[in-house]
């Protein structure tokens, strides 16, 4: 909250285009490229987020909440996120539908979305 949050999107499938409206709008994450976006809270809160890029038969579902919370509490998150094992490396959730992208982290895993919808 009140400090801007780099990310590094990329994408193993389809071009894709993550929004988060109201936190820094929208980027487009492309096979064998990797993009950065900011984003920037200035309250805490939730905020919806969807992938804005038709890309298949599961796009409707892509919507997910990102959450915005005091530095301590994001402090405490990024420490139990590092310590997890990374999520491209062999213990990586499998998905049955590998266009549907944007779904709840199996208990345990790093979350890098701290909450989607089903």
């Amino acid at each position: 909250m009140g400090l801007p949050v780099e990310l590094r999107l990329t994408s193993g499938t389809a071009l894709q285009a993550f929004s988060v409206p109201r936190l820094g709008g929208q980027i487009y994450a492309m096979p064998g490229m990797a993009s950065r976006f900011n984003l920037r809270a200035d309250a805490e809160g939730q905020f919806a987020g969807l992938n804005t890029q038709y890309n298949g038969a599961q796009f409707a579902r892509q919507h997910f909440v990102a959450e915005a919370v005091a530095p301590a509490d994001f402090d405490a998150w990024t420490a139990t996120a590092q310590a997890a094992p990374p999520l491209d490396g062999e213990r990586s959730p499998v998905w049955p539908n590998p266009a549907c992208w944007m779904r709840p982290w199996p208990s345990g895993a790093s979350r890098a979305i701290r909450s989607t919808r089903p």
